[in-house]
């Protein structure tokens, strides 16, 4: 197999650079700051549960800034176990983003302070705003009246810009706005918005602003929105939460003269804008972070052994030198320039990579606690799943047909479980009745 150096992982448009790592001969595997942060947590949490056990108030946490001052810490961090929030950037304080289209640098726009206008402002210039009947309004209920109140704002302006309204865990609400000229400064925005969500124990976010609407048409695929010329603007409010929650409301609008039409709210429930899906990421990780280290046990590879992946070699020689390094992105990039070996050696290194995650993670974790840890065998059958048939398709743009059959034979052994030896079955049956198509479905 070919070693791949990768010093720079490329993303539709950006350039992130690889974050320099400071380790110590002591702990090879580990980044100093962040082994120092998780110090810092458990000597915390073990001062609070000392505090706690002597029914004493713990002391207060007290941060210095750079100007030298010294202030207490108020907020929670419970949800840190026992870290400080600063410790929480690590990754980003060492990353610099890059615009490939400029070279230019990129940086968020991510504001926390929004500057605060007066009741009789607002009134004066919008009129009074609603407000809910109910002392604590829901989360639906309070997404209406920011619709409502968004409609006299824009109506009044001519614009609203995008604000973001997130539930701490002490009940408490932050607001921040961002300002993102194209769509790579809004990648990064909505990864500092993830990142923030993990500093503060956000519960859940409310977020409105404007938007652009178009009807689907595969004909306009990869087309930037804003120069579709059949595309409508609309106000939308997006809620989603740590449990689950996920809803929007929409409503269109049309631009007559010197006013505003509004068409009928819209509803609509369950994932929708792309935008927070690091948030979602950020969450679920979150959900599943104790159950991981409770069950978690090194998964190890004899390097004679043959490699998981089936190619028949021995793991030595095969995966084991590129175990560590995320090659999903690069298979996808290799097949879509149609360069079928490569692509196969970089999604069997990626499936080896995985295999270690199923059997580190997931297994311990079904064999101890089967009914909670259904949802994460679901997301493992669906990610290898995806894996086995990139590599089925590659074998077969090689002219290499009668490989798949084995090969598929041999991997229905991966997971012990009823629906990936559907999912393989099906991959098996389909080989004579649909040929892979151009792009393989990309892999989670």
């Amino acid at each position: 197999m070919k070693q791949y150096k990768l010093p720079l992982t490329v993303n539709k448009g950006r350039r992130k650079r690889a974050a320099p790592k400071w380790i110590s001969i002591d702990l090879p595997d580990h980044e100093l700051l962040e082994t120092l942060a998780h110090s810092y947590g458990v000597l915390s949490t073990l001062i609070s549960d000392a505090h706690t056990q002597a029914g004493v108030a713990y002391p207060k946490v007290y941060m210095k800034h750079k100007d030298g001052t010294i202030e207490s810490y108020h907020e929670s961090i419970d949800h840190l176990q026992g870290r400080l929030p600063c410790m929480e950037a690590l990754s980003e304080s060492v990353t610099v983003w890059v615009k490939l289209s400029t070279g230019e640098y990129l940086k968020s726009n991510l504001a926390r302070e929004i500057p605060k206008i007066s009741e009789k402002e607002i009134t004066d210039t919008y009129g009074p705003f609603l407000k809910s009947e109910q002392k604590s309004p829901n989360r639906r209920e309070w997404a209406k009246l920011l619709l409502e109140n968004a409609k006299r704002v824009l109506s009044v302006d001519g614009y609203h810009v995008p604000i973001m309204f997130l539930e701490l865990p002490d009940g408490k609400t932050n607001m921040m706005t961002f300002k993102a000229e194209d769509p790579s400064e809004k990648y990064i925005v909505a990864q500092k918005l993830a990142n923030e969500v993990k500093r503060t124990g956000t519960k859940s976010i409310i977020s409105i602003g404007e938007t652009w609407q178009a009807p689907y048409d595969k004909r306009y695929l990869g087309k930037p929105i804003e120069e579709l010329l059949n595309r409508d603007e609309a106000l939308t409010v997006d809620c989603i939460s740590s449990d689950g929650e996920e809803f929007s409301f929409t409503c269109k609008f049309r631009r007559e003269n010197d006013s505003i039409q509004f068409d009928a709210v819209e509803e609509l429930t369950g994932p929708s804008n792309i935008f927070f899906t690091p948030v979602r990421q950020a969450w679920r990780r979150q959900k599943w972070e104790p159950i991981r280290k409770k069950f978690l046990h090194k998964y190890k590879i004899g390097r004679n052994d043959s490699c998981p992946c089936q190619s028949g070699k021995k793991f030595k020689k095969c995966c084991a030198p590129h175990i560590g390094t995320n090659f999903m992105e690069m298979a996808n990039d290799l097949y879509d320039q149609n360069r079928y070996e490569e692509a196969e050696e970089a999604y069997r290194a990626w499936l080896t990579q995985y295999i270690i995650w199923y059997n580190e993670h997931t297994v311990p974790f079904v064999k101890d606690k089967p009914k909670d840890a259904d949802e994460l065998l679901v997301v493992d059958i669906e990610a290898i799943t995806s894996i086995l048939y990139s590599i089925r398709n590659c074998l077969y743009h090689q002219g290499k047909e009668d490989e798949i059959g084995p090969f598929l034979k041999k991997a229905s052994d991966i997971i012990d479980d009823h629906r990936f030896r559907s999912n393989i079955g099906s991959l098996r049956a389909g080989l004579e009745k649909s040929w892979p198509q151009k792009s393989p479905p990309k892999s989670t």
